[in-house]
């Protein structure tokens, strides 16, 4: 197998020599360098170099992809775990390391936070200490050494997560979920976040059989840990039932996901197992592995017993071979997970129809559906004049936007967005809401933007961290949520200045939501959290002082409204064990129950005129907007809550203050940067002979720093190659990286030992450099920009002298490179699209080389330059089907002046080459495609490159056999026009003993039908074969056929 090299990897032969021989200059076969795939601990980030290299025969200073990260190692089994085999979970998520960060530790945990978070830190180390006991208890052993704890509040979302590479690390993201409809059930967030992420670690850290001696020698190597391959909802049911199962709240318990299921029963719309094993981008989408495995495994444990469900994890840990979960299954609970699954549905399908019953005698509300799409149309709110209703509507085919219902029953868009909370009517065409946007590379906050249909949004509020805004009746101010460094508090908000006053004091044990203004401006109806697990709806007076408690109850209680005539306060509530619609009579204190769905109604609004309610109203596929009347004469009187009234949480205030932790000091990365693994590395190159190394990296928990070494000898000669590199992160802008480096390969080979090369020439470079690279991000595009600096030494030397006699052989000076890039990407996808489906691309990069020296055999080769535009563009056009269709276009070219080498390559099928006998039409790395002609069948040192395709969808698949790592997700189609040309320049014709070539376009067409392929349960990977015909110049004109892995562009 093929060295797996840290990013290092030789786009070919170097840049200035023509012929390594000082008495001929010959043509010369360049042999290609080895295709060494690289991977970065930081993958997910981007340079304009990945999109700029030079192409088939890059012989200038581009010959490093990921120059500027060329140190940065991983092992060829971390490589294939990151890329086709293991879920992308959590490495490298979020956390700032720009920040000032703390220290403290506890018994189990090594805990960080960022400023001003040491209580939310100190709650976080209890709780994990206290799920820690429990899990060690009834779950499986606990992992060994301390777990990194981390956390931070630099994003204006409920989340966490939890990985076990290098080293465990669990990471808490400090804002309550206040309005999170899945989250709100619980007694103590935390609790909930750290018992969840915790059950992550210890089910990823168990292992039995062979694999914890393979990691006493090895150490933490991603192949090592079997239970990475488990499918996802195995891994998020595990920790979503734990969270309930050892607290009195959670998701397994709430209304939420019971709700989820419920509908899909009842409109015969439930999942196999095959279709939530893959992760489906239909509704519930990304939900499905959170709602379908949590309550998968509660049935499991209930019908087995939850020491059963233990050992179905412990089973699957000691498989030599991964993926046979229904081996594991059968082992503990003695048949297959495929025959508990229908059994489950079967079970579901008795608990609908008794429910059907029950409901029925009540009168089952039937409410009139005003939308025609689902997946996200929530918080409708009426006009002020009551003709129209904005809503926030996210559609997976199309960005989020705050959409209109107009009078005729037609739809607008008023404003894109990049969330989908409440709008609110400023007057009768201005519309207020909160819009999530970086704030450098690290930091995602919400502020307040308020924008006239179809116009752009003018940001009211700076830096914030405001959302949920409803604007007061004059027009002129606004009640919102704000971010309180662990909690919340409502603002008052001036829509002129954008002024932000609190309006309630900051409490870890209280928080808000959804505040809505009275009629007549005086009151503030809001949902509030409090202590006890209590999430109920309150008035309040404008300053804040809480004037009535409405409901105090363990139901969820949310989403609270005023009638026209303020009589009522319309609420939802899951009090009855469905989410559906309360009122609230402020004189009398009567709850009166609005509405009786079987699925889930939420988030009401009553029109001015006092006739009609809207509200949004769940189906199999997602949220709908739906109306009924405003009849409190069909309304009937609540029931109590099903959970039964009162603090019926064991949790009360005091366990709610527990805190835990050691003094404080400040963080240091020492901890933590040092390596928890190594890796052997091969090589079978037929350039390079065979060669075996090791390689070792590491980075600190936050993600400050980072390094990688490896070493790799060759027998033959002997020879070596080596590498290290560091990238540091704690400036935030700008990344430094620092990269040194020995490699050898082949410059030229030789065609026998009669030939003017009676040996192959090896190529011999060392080099050091150094780059900075900025990332400047928007919720919907980011600039890039990189300079760096390198130095390089070049050798050459005879693979076989004794061979050779006494030919000597060129000695190059040392030389120096520059570059710099910038690009711009507007480019996103969405869960329905065909990859991406609107704006733009561009990147530009320039890159200079100059020897230190003149060159003895040449001094007009002292010096050259490169230049690199590529370019993309989508562009959706009315869709039809699961996806909208797609105009999208490619542009590359590129330039090298004063260069004694073709630098550039073209022809071919972009992509990664199946092999299979003769359906091929070139190599895999091609940067300057043109399908229907051979790679490589025009060469120089200036390139242009281009495609145009329209992408139409086909079918939605979506399905697998049971529990097999392999399904199909998609298929679609493009039609495409492929069309390029490379010449060569004097400089290049000169050195390769040839006259100067002139343009000659290439043009080819072709049809292509993808196939997604879903491998290991994560990877979702395109197949596509094709069919191209030439249609001028360079090639027969017999059509060619070609299969390849991966993208088009």
């Amino acid at each position: 197998m093929r060295r797996a090299s840290t990013g290092r990897v030789l786009k070919a032969r170097s840049s200035t020599f023509r012929s390594p021989i000082r008495h001929s200059q010959p043509p010369i076969r360049h042999s290609r360098a080895p295709n060494r795939h690289s991977w970065s601990p930081n993958r997910h980030s981007w340079s304009p170099n990945r999109h700029s290299r030079a192409g088939g025969n890059p012989a200038q200073g581009s010959r490093r992809s990921n120059w500027w990260a060329r140190g940065l190692i991983c092992s060829a089994a971390v490589g294939l775990y990151i890329g086709f085999l293991a879920p992308q979970r959590a490495v490298g998520q979020g956390v700032p390391p720009d920040a000032t960060w703390l220290t403290f530790d506890t018994q189990h945990f090594r805990v960080s936070y960022t400023e001003g978070l040491e209580r939310v830190a100190r709650r976080a180390a209890e709780r994990g200490e206290r799920a820690h006991r429990l899990l060690t208890e009834e779950f499986v052993p606990p992992p060994e050494g301390r777990i990194e704890l981390l956390v931070s509040d630099n994003v204006d979302l409920s989340n966490g997560n939890a990985s076990p590479f290098p080293r465990n690390r669990i990471v808490v993201f400090a804002q309550p979920p206040a309005s999170e409809a899945s989250l709100t059930f619980h007694d103590d967030w935390l609790e909930l976040l750290m018992l969840h992420e915790l059950v992550h670690i210890f089910h990823f850290e168990h292992a039995g059989g062979v694999w914890p001696p393979l990691r006493r020698v090895f150490g933490r190597d991603p192949f090592l840990f079997p239970q990475i391959f488990s499918p996802g909802w195995v891994v998020e049911g595990l920790g979503t039932y734990f969270e309930s199962e050892y607290t009195e709240s959670g998701r397994v318990r709430g209304s939420f996901f019971d709700m989820i299921l419920r509908t899909a029963i009842l409109e015969d719309a439930f999942f196999e197992i095959d279709e939530a094993t893959f992760d489906p981008v239909v509704w519930p989408s990304g939900s499905t592995r959170y709602v379908y495995g949590a309550l998968f495994v509660d049935h499991l444990a209930k019908r087995y017993g939850r020491a059963r469900v233990t050992d179905f994890v412990k089973a699957f840990g000691r498989q030599l071979i991964p993926y046979r979960i229904e081996a594991a299954s059968r082992s503990a609970f003695g048949t297959t997970l495929s025959r508990e699954w229908t059994a489950w549905q079967d079970s579901l399908r008795a608990e609908a129809a008794t429910l059907v019953a029950a409901a029925s005698r009540q009168g089952i509300t039937a409410p009139e559906i005003v939308t025609a799409e689902g997946r996200i149309a929530r918080h409708p709110r009426f006009s002020p004049d009551g003709s129209r209703i904005a809503y926030a509507a996210s559609t997976g085919r199309d960005d989020a936007a705050i959409r209109i219902l107009e009078p005729d029953g037609s739809t607008s868009t008023a404003v894109e967005r990049s969330s989908t909370g409440p709008p609110s009517w400023v007057d009768g065409d201005a519309i207020l809401y909160g819009q999530l946007d970086f704030d450098g590379p690290y930091r995602l906050y919400s502020d307040l933007h308020v924008a006239r249909r179809g116009g752009r949004g003018r940001e009211v509020t700076g830096d914030a961290r405001v959302w949920e805004a409803d604007s007061h009746p004059d027009g002129r101010s606004a009640i919102a949520v704000a971010s309180a460094q662990g909690t919340n508090i409502l603002v008052q908000v001036d829509l002129e200045t954008g002024a932000v006053a609190p309006v309630t004091d900051q409490d870890l044990d209280t928080y808000w939501s959804g505040p809505r203004w009275s009629p007549d401006g005086d009151r503030i109806a809001a949902s509030r959290w409090s202590a006890g697990g209590l999430y109920d709806v309150v008035v309040l007076d404008p300053a804040g002082k809480v004037v009535r408690e409405v409901t105090r109850d363990r139901a969820v209680d949310s989403d609270p409204t005023w009638s026209s005539d303020g009589r009522f306060l319309l609420f939802s509530s899951d009090r009855t064990g469905i989410r559906n619609l309360f009122a609230y009579e402020l004189a009398s204190g009567r709850l009166w129950q609005v509405t009786n769905v079987l699925t889930g109604a939420s988030e009401p609004d009553v029109s001015p005129d006092g006739a009609t309610i809207v509200f949004s109203y769940y189906r199999s596929d997602g949220f709908h907007i739906a109306t009924i009347p405003f009849d409190p004469a069909s309304w009937w009187e609540a029931r109590p809550p099903e959970q039964g009234e009162g603090l019926a949480s064991p949790n009360a205030e005091a366990q709610l203050d527990a805190e835990a932790g050691g003094p404080i000091r400040p963080y240091s990365s020492w901890p933590t940067v040092a390596p928890t693994h190594w890796a052997i590395a091969l090589s079978a190159d037929a350039d390079v002979g065979f060669g075996a190394g090791i390689g070792l990296s590491g980075v600190d928990v936050i993600q400050r720093h980072l390094w990688a070494f490896d070493v790799l000898g060759y027998p033959e000669g002997p020879r070596f190659d080596a590498g290290f590199g560091y990238r540091y992160r704690g400036w935030g802008n700008p990344v430094l990286g620092i990269a040194a480096a020995q490699e050898w390969g082949v410059q030229a080979e030789s065609a026998g030992p009669e030939s003017e090369l009676p040996s192959d020439v090896l190529r011999q470079e060392r080099y050091v450099e150094g780059v900075l690279s900025w990332v400047l991000p928007s919720w919907r595009s980011r600039v890039f920009l990189e300079t760096g600096l390198d130095l390089r030494k070049l050798g050459l030397s005879w693979r076989e002298p004794e061979l050779v006699d006494g030919t000597s052989l060129r000695e190059f000076p040392l030389d120096l490179g520059a570059r710099a890039g910038i690009g711009y990407s507007s480019v996103r996808g969405y869960a329905l699209s065909l990859g991406p489906q609107e704006g733009v691309f561009v990147s530009t990069s320039l890159e200079a080389r100059r020897f230190l020296e003149t060159p003895e055999w040449d001094p007009s080769s002292r010096d050259y330059w490169q230049t690199t535009l590529r370019g993309r563009a989508f562009q959706a056009l009315d869709w039809y089907g699961f996806a909208s269709p797609v105009l999208a276009i490619r542009v590359d070219a590129s330039v090298v002046s004063e260069s004694a080498t073709p630098g550039f390559s073209l022809g071919g099928a972009s992509g990664a080459d199946i092999g299979l006998g003769n359906l091929d039409t070139g190599g895999s790395d091609i940067d300057f495609p043109v399908r229907g002609f051979p790679s490589g069948v025009q060469w120089g040192n200036r390139v242009l490159s281009g495609s145009v395709e329209y992408r139409f969808p086909i079918a939605l698949v979506e399905r697998g056999f049971r529990l097999l790592p392999l399904a199909f997700d998609r298929l679609w189609g493009d039609v495409f026009l492929d069309s390029g040309t490379a010449w060569c320049s004097t400089p290049c014709a000169i050195a390769s003993e040839i006259a100067p070539t002139d343009p000659d376009p290439l043009l080819s067409v072709g049809i292509e039908g993808i196939l997604g392929l879903r491998l290991g349960y994560f990877s979702n990977l395109p197949l596509r074969a094709g069919v191209a015909l030439p249609v001028r110049s360079g090639a027969s004109r017999s059509a060619s056929f070609y299969l390849r892995l991966g993208p088009s562009f």
